[in-house]
């Protein structure tokens, strides 16, 4: 306990020497205003209470009203300019503005549930309600009966824990210890072979300890749903973070045991290594395409009722047995679910229940449980009926020549499935159970082309109920339509966009709030990724129709960040910005997916057999995934110094090999264009090793390249070249020694390697080494640049902007709106206003065309803030010089509240 405690202490946040960005709005004059409201009102009720005049007293409460009144407004004047100063000023990229502008403050709800024959209930019985109703008892007396063989686990050592440590996440709630991440950290820094030993003492007993079992559990109410009803919250439980540490070591020996005898259908995409939505939807769509010509598919979305909290841990461990799970792991197991309980907590009460059924909520463990509980119902699978799974989400495919087959097949499948569910305690949902069909590209006779009809909707069924046949459901949070043409998808985009920023308005606006800079950086970390997620699967191509909606997806939100007016073409918002249209970016995510995850060879890329690739990696031994050299080893036969070098994107490697600081031989590799100067540095430090290795020799090698030396002490790495090497060079420990070296410091064999890496690009042997994986993304990033360069140059928009912007750039951002208003020609100007019929004519008072070039270059109203007129060819650079001129921005504001001014007198006229 004192250990945990100095290491609870050593991991208090301590406050920050600066001090901490706070809005306060309260000053000076509403203290003073506030004062003489309390003074006011003390005379009016004293007035009050001593029988004043009648007349007095009512001279008095209109006095205190009235300021009262003023008071009020003047608060919330001073609040509003208060918070709209520290939205200006506020710079932290995720910090409390960006908690306002998505929603993410924390918000305490109320259980306001209706609790039957109660009308009055307590916090304490409204807890106690929906504590029964999410976690209902169960007799567990059969359960608690199983006993196993004794068998311990396999031990771990403190290599394996510095693995877990350092992969760890911060930021994650402690449960009822109140204990977090950063504590177990410390204290594993300030005493390691103690925590080994706790582990292993646990591991010994296949035991996991009774008191990191009890969760702490709250409810979040779902958006949008009614709160005094149950089933509108979620349970949400926080475990012991302790436990969590245990579980995701022990992950590990389950894992292993899964893999050798491969008890995960390849159908299950959660959970898993390289898998994910993505590749789930893909492989689902592909299925469709593939089964579409000639025969009609139904595509069943199942949801199955309380996927997750159904699981029943009698049929788990009947389970176990039939795949004969060792002792260890059952036995641990066993453990990890047997007394457990969760815990409603708060100032007043503590109410606990037992969980007597499903995955515990919140764990580790839980997932990789399920994946197995539910493996055999993928199994049903055969060549006419598919199913696939992400977790719980389980998609089904039936192929038929014709309608009424269609409907026998699938309202069959249907009711075989609901029967293995039995089995396992699960039950379809059949109200949430949706239906999409795809008509077959041919009629039966193969007679004629195009669609085949149907004279009435299929009709399909689950144990006598009906489920919902319809145009487009979602799944794996992409909407699938009867057309695969992605209509619904990109419809359904526009309510995501209005839900992403609704907020927005209360952080930034037309004249004051978070900067161009911080919504550029929320934009491209949170909206763009949200509204493109799955375009691997949906962003292939696009009709005219599907383009203009994206627009107006991505319109909504470039007009927040650019501050301009509405009317603004989209196309020139995007050049602004330095933001490229989405469905330009789609296109590039889907053909990144289809170059690394398909292996395609249809695009203008290199071969994919010269693309370096992931691979799965938690099987590896951990000895063989962390490599970790000692920096020097004594009596060496050799020195060896490596280098690589990159050249107007040629590049080469370098080994120099020195016997008692003499040269001995060097090696100079030629790499090709698509290889980086990383991979070259390396690839010559794997040389080197191998070169030692097969000559018997003992060396030291030097290098300056720190990241490769890190990069070998990394678990976590995937990527197929990086992986070669390093089981290459892991029979080389206890004979090598590899340390870092500064570069260009005159350190003489850095600086030979040096010089042999850059004449390598010319002279060395060719070294054939895998693209990698940035060398693609480089490659995305230039579609990008591409498409989006030949839409801005094709767009009937924007004709006046390409003047001064002809060329797209990602890193630019136009962050003054008073110069969007003149180069877009969309501002308070008398030809803009002319344009929507809001002035009766276009011209200045002064009598000239009231244009955004008359305003800054010509007219007598605004001369003493005019800028020089750039000719045709030399307005991109009087742009740019503008855009970095903080006394050219001042001009063009003045001169916009000018013009301003003068549009309103026009309107007065009018």
């Amino acid at each position: 306990m004192d250990l945990i405690a100095k290491a609870a202490f050593g991991t208090f946040k301590k406050k920050p020497l600066g001090h901490k960005k706070i809005f306060s709005f309260w000053n000076d004059t509403l203290r003073v205003k506030r004062n003489r409201v309390t003074a006011l009102y003390r005379k009016y009720n004293s007035l009050k209470k001593n029988d004043a005049p009648g007349d007095s007293v009512l001279a008095a409460g209109i006095i205190y009203r009235k300021e009262r009144s003023e008071l009020k407004k003047l608060i919330s004047t001073t609040k509003r300019k208060a918070w709209e100063i520290f939205c200006l000023n506020y710079n932290s990229k995720f910090g409390h503005t960006f908690k306002v502008a998505f929603n993410k403050l924390k918000r305490n709800y109320n259980l306001d549930i209706k609790i039957p024959n109660n009308s009055n209930p307590s916090i304490a019985e409204k807890a106690k309600c929906m504590l029964n109703h999410f976690f209902p008892f169960k007799d567990l007396s059969n359960f608690n009966k199983l006993s196993f063989p004794f068998q311990s686990l396999n031990c771990i050592n403190i290599l394996d824990l510095e693995d877990l440590f350092t992969g760890l996440k911060g930021g994650r709630a402690p449960g009822l210890d109140r204990i977090d991440y950063r504590t177990w950290t410390k204290v594993f820094e300030m005493d390691k072979l103690f925590f080994c030993d706790f582990i292993n003492l646990c591991f010994r007993f296949s035991y996991f300890p009774s008191c990191l079992r009890n969760a702490k559990v709250f409810f979040l109410l779902k958006p949008g749903r009614d709160r005094s009803i149950i089933s509108s919250y979620r349970p949400i439980c926080l475990l012991p973070t302790l436990g969590k540490l245990i579980e995701r070591l022990f992950i590990n020996q389950f894992n292993t045991f899964i893999i050798r005898h491969n008890l995960i259908h390849q159908f299950q995409f959660g959970f898993r290594e390289l898998s994910n939505c993505e590749v789930a939807v893909k492989s689902l769509i592909s299925k469709i395409r593939a089964s579409r010509e000639g025969n009609h598919v139904a595509l069943v979305s199942i949801d199955i009722r309380a996927a997750f909290d159904s699981l029943d841990w009698e049929v788990l461990f009947q389970l176990f047995k039939k795949y004969d799970f060792p002792f260890n792991i059952q036995n641990f197991i066993f453990s990890y679910l047997k007394d457990r309980q969760v815990s409603y907590v708060n100032a007043l009460d503590f109410i606990t229940v037992e969980v007597c059924q499903g995955c515990p909520q919140g764990s580790v463990l839980a997932p990789h449980i399920w994946n197995f509980y539910f493996n055999e119902i993928l199994y049903l699978s055969n060549d006419d009926r598919y199913l696939q799974a992400y977790a719980d989400d389980l998609a089904l495919l039936v192929v038929a020549d014709s309608r009424k087959k269609l409907e026998t097949e699938v309202s069959s499948f249907l009711d075989d499935l609901s029967d293995n569910l039995k089995v396992l305690n699960l039950e379809v949902a059949s109200e949430k159970t949706l239906v999409v069909v795809f008509r077959g590209t041919q009629n039966k006779n193969k007679q004629k082309k195009g669609l085949a009809t149907f004279k009435r909707t299929p009709i399909f069924k689950i144990k006598g109920r009906t489920i919902r046949t319809v145009d487009s459901l979602k799944y794996l949070g992409i909407y699938i339509d009867n057309q695969l043409n992605w209509n619904d998808h990109i419809s359904n985009l526009k309510i995501k966009i209005y839900n992403l920023i609704k907020n927005f308005h209360s952080v930034s606006g037309p004249n004051w709030g978070a900067g161009a800079s911080l919504l550029k950086h929320w934009y491209l970390s949170v909206i763009q990724p949200a509204l493109l997620f799955g375009a691997a699967v949906w962003g292939g191509s696009f009709t005219k129709h599907q383009i203009l909606s994206l627009f107006s997806v991505q319109r909504v939100a470039l007009i927040k960040i650019s501050k301009c007016y509405r009317t603004c073409p989209t196309n020139a918002l995007n050049v602004f910005l330095g933001l490229p249209p989405l469905h330009v970016v789609a296109r590039a995510l889907f053909i990144k997916f289809q170059i690394w995850y398909d292996r395609s060879n249809e695009y203008d890329f290199i071969n994919v057999d010269h693309l370096d690739h992931f691979i799965k990696i938690n099987h590896i031994n951990l000895n063989k995934r962390i490599i970790t050299f000692p920096p020097l080893i004594k009596n060496p036969d050799f020195d060896i110094y490596t280098d690589g070098s990159g050249i107007d994107g040629n590049v080469g490697a370098a080994v120099c090999i020195f016997k008692n600081n003499i040269l001995s031989q060097s090696f100079q590799f030629k790499l090709s264009n698509y290889n980086s100067v990383f991979q070259a540095e390396l690839a010559a430090i794997n040389f080197a090793v191998g070169w030692a290795l097969e000559g018997g020799f003992k060396v030291n090698i030097y290098t300056d390249s720190y990241s490769s030396i890190q990069v070998l002490k990394k678990s976590d790495v995937k990527s197929g070249f990086i992986n070669d090497i390093k089981s290459n060079v892991f029979g080389a420990l206890g004979s090598v020694g590899l340390s870092w070296v500064k570069a260009h410091a005159g350190i003489p064999g850095n600086e030979l390697a040096d010089q042999f890496a850059k004449s390598a690009i010319t002279e060395g042997n060719f070294l054939d080494i895998p693209a990698p994986y940035s060398f693609l993304k480089k490659y995305i990033k230039n579609i990008i640049l591409s498409d989006w360069q030949q839409h801005w140059g094709e767009s009937d928009t924007g004709v006046r902007v390409r003047e001064y912007v002809p060329f797209v750039d990602f890193n630019l951002l136009t962050h003054n709106r008073y110069l969007l208003f003149f180069i877009s020609g969309h501002g308070p100007f008398p030809v803009y206003l002319f344009r929507f019929k809001i002035l009766n004519s276009p011209n200045c008072i002064c009598g000239g065309l009231g244009d955004p070039d008359h305003f800054v270059f010509d007219c007598p109203h605004t001369k003493d803030f005019h800028l020089t007129c750039p000719s045709g060819i030399f307005k991109p650079d009087w742009f740019s010089s503008v855009l970095k001129n903080v006394g050219s921005l001042r001009r063009l504001q003045e001169i916009c509240v000018i013009s301003n001014r003068i549009c309103n007198e026009l309107k007065s006229l009018n």
